[in-house]
């Protein structure tokens, strides 16, 4: 008889190790399922998307300055700068996707056509301006006289 009581004890220390077992097995399933679950996939590297100039320049830019540089003569040793014109906080110019563009500086208002030439001129009002700096806040135009006895550059700065 303690043959068969020793056996069933046996049995019973077997049966509560299975169990132990079968416990930290679930468990061990349980925690990985979570820990895998929870693993996202790496986003591939995102698409680089590359807006064209006439896109980066359609927006509402605020006006910075307006500056002249003054060269002596029909030459481009300067001669003095002058700032036209600081931008206050209402003053601005957008350029729209149907080729116009509206302003508003220091009270004037209007509404004009303009026109991109490639990638690096600006035509507005029958000037040409060339795109100095486009990215997306920033924008400078350089108007350059060249016919007058007396040259200058005329800089629009405008910031988004």
């Amino acid at each position: 008889m303690n043959f068969l009581i020793q056996g069933s004890r046996n049995g019973d220390r077997l049966h509560q190790q299975i169990k132990i077992t079968m416990r930290s097995f679930l468990a061990f399933v349980i925690l990985l399922s979570i820990a895998v679950s929870s693993c996202k996939e790496e986003d591939p590297t995102p698409e680089v998307t590359t807006k064209t100039t006439a896109e980066k320049l359609q927006a509402k830019w605020g006006l910075v300055s307006v500056i002249d540089y003054n060269y002596i003569g029909m030459t481009t040793d300067l001669d003095g700068i002058d700032t036209v014109l600081i931008g206050g906080a209402n003053d601005f110019v957008e350029y729209k996707s149907d080729g116009t563009y509206e302003f508003n500086v220091d009270g004037d208002q209007d509404v004009a056509a303009y026109k991109l030439v490639g990638d690096s001129k600006l035509i507005m009002d029958g000037d040409t301006f060339d795109i100095t700096t486009l990215n997306e806040t920033a924008l400078i135009l350089t108007y350059k006289d060249r016919e007058s006895e007396d040259w200058y550059d005329n800089v629009v700065t405008l910031k988004k």
